[in-house]
């Protein structure tokens, strides 16, 4: 015996419940000619909507007092009594009736498309503004009940809800996702979000808000922690994941709720935490396994000798002239023998300025005082660090050619008339005896990453020495 037919035409709800799954057809397995057709399905799901609208009124209309009870109990869950207090019914009776309400609802076949078509495109959560950005109709009105579709097809759905805090989410989400951190948490309870979302096939940006959100988790340098029920445990996670020892104040923001006083003892009673300084913390084990700074200048680009010193090359822009840190390479507190995460001082004409290094990069204090005293913006400038720090001015390249260029990328001015003695002054300021052959000048340059320069060198030395006004 055949089936019975829906009484609407299932091949354009079929195009508009793929359209409504959020399913691409790229992810589908079907030959080119039906990818075209479905690539013209990606936004014909409002037609289908619209018959959700229509089927959902019909429904409610059969009965006078179904808008009032899918209003005020299935959408709001007012008391049955204070329901049954309005229509003059028994609350035995308004359950009856929204009993059989939500039975009609449910098998409704267009409402039951839509319910799993969100289904689909929600799995296993997502925000809700995102799915009504995709799908505005959801909030399309159903006649002369006060609610709108979404209200409707999200009390009916058997196996997906609205969260309260504006999260769409599938039954059993939650489960997954613990799951899921269970398997990826290292020793101290962390489990690095990115690894989680790749496993649940999701955005990382997405899981990071839900778990702050809907599971109320602490997430910090991008990793979540599973075990913070104690001041032990989400400082020992912290901390392993911080780039060396913090103190109790900064312990203190990222356990909020708790009084410094009471972070110190908890933390003195912690055997995996150890104190490195006063009131400061870090992992046992970890005090004397900071990292080595290898860096080394002659291997650094922007680094040059001048005048037998090393100095850096900075671009004189908005953020070096700003009263914040800059950048600098690793190879200037290795330079200073400057100890892992502790400032090193340097005196100056205008005060004393730090450098520290830290794993994650090394920074100078500003250097817009030195900037606004000489007047340098718009260029560059040569900032010399060794036993002081000295800001100056670079000179200008006023000639053309391939030497003038590897000058100019150097802060060397204009290169002397000689070859030979030009390469001299091209090797020194690279960290190499005055008398390296160039082929040695050429591999330092490399190693440096100074590519460009290295071109421009072998093209000078190829052509023979000329200059160019």
């Amino acid at each position: 015996m055949p089936a019975s037919e829906p009484d609407f035409d299932a091949h354009p709800a079929l195009a508009q419940w793929l359209s409504l799954s959020g399913y691409a057809a790229a992810a589908l397995p079907v030959p080119e000619p039906a990818r075209s057709l479905l690539d013209a399905t990606s936004a014909v799901h409002g037609d289908l909507l619209v018959a959700a609208v229509g089927e959902i009124a019909d429904v409610v209309q059969r009965d006078p007092r179904w808008p009032v009870i899918l209003r005020e109990r299935v959408i709001t869950r007012r008391t049955l009594d204070s329901i049954g207090a309005d229509l003059d019914l028994t609350r035995e009776r308004v359950r009856q009736l929204e009993a059989a309400l939500r039975e009609e609802l449910a098998s409704g076949p267009v409402t039951g498309l839509v319910v799993d078509g969100l289904r689909r495109r929600i799995h296993p959560f997502t925000h809700v503004a995102d799915v009504l950005s995709a799908v505005p109709r959801l909030l399309e009105p159903i006649p002369d009940t006060g609610v709108n579709l979404l209200d409707v097809v999200e009390a009916v759905a058997p196996d997906w809800s609205l969260v309260g805090c504006g999260w769409l989410v599938a039954d059993g989400a939650a489960d997954r996702v613990d799951a899921v951190l269970r398997e990826f948490a290292d020793d101290t309870g962390a489990a690095d979000v990115a690894a989680v979302a790749g496993v649940l096939g999701v955005d990382a940006g997405l899981l990071a808000d839900y778990l702050s959100t809907v599971g109320c988790r602490f997430l910090f340098r991008g990793h979540v922690l599973t075990r913070d029920r104690s001041i032990g445990d989400r400082a020992l996670a912290v901390l392993t994941l911080a780039d060396g020892p913090m103190t109790t104040a900064q312990l203190a923001e990222l356990i909020p709720g708790r009084t410094k006083p009471s972070i110190r003892n908890a933390l003195g009673a912690e055997p995996s935490i150890v104190r490195s300084a006063p009131d400061t913390w870090t992992v046992a084990g970890r005090e004397d396994r900071n990292p080595v700074n290898h860096a080394r200048p002659e291997m650094t680009p922007g680094m040059y000798v001048h005048q037998g010193r090393w100095s850096l090359l900075v671009d004189v822009d908005d953020a070096t002239s700003a009263d914040v840190s800059y950048e600098i390479p690793h190879a200037i507190p290795a330079l200073l023998d400057a100890p892992f995460d502790v400032p090193v001082n340097l005196p100056g004409e205008l005060g004393p300025k730090s450098v520290r290094w830290r794993r994650q990069g090394a920074v100078g204090t500003s250097i817009a005082d030195h900037l606004a005293e000489g007047s340098h913006g718009g260029g560059r400038v040569r900032v010399i660090v060794e036993k002081h720090m000295e800001i100056g001015g670079v000179p200008p390249t006023t000639w053309h050619g391939p030497w003038a260029t590897v000058f100019s990328a150097m802060g060397l001015g204009d290169p002397p008339a000689d070859q030979r003695e030009a390469l001299s002054v091209v090797a020194e300021a690279i960290g190499l005896p005055a008398d390296a052959p160039h082929r040695s000048v050429a591999a330092r340059l490399e190693l440096r990453g100074q590519f460009f320069v290295g071109e421009c060198l072998a093209d000078a030395l190829a052509q023979g020495y000329t200059l160019e006004p």
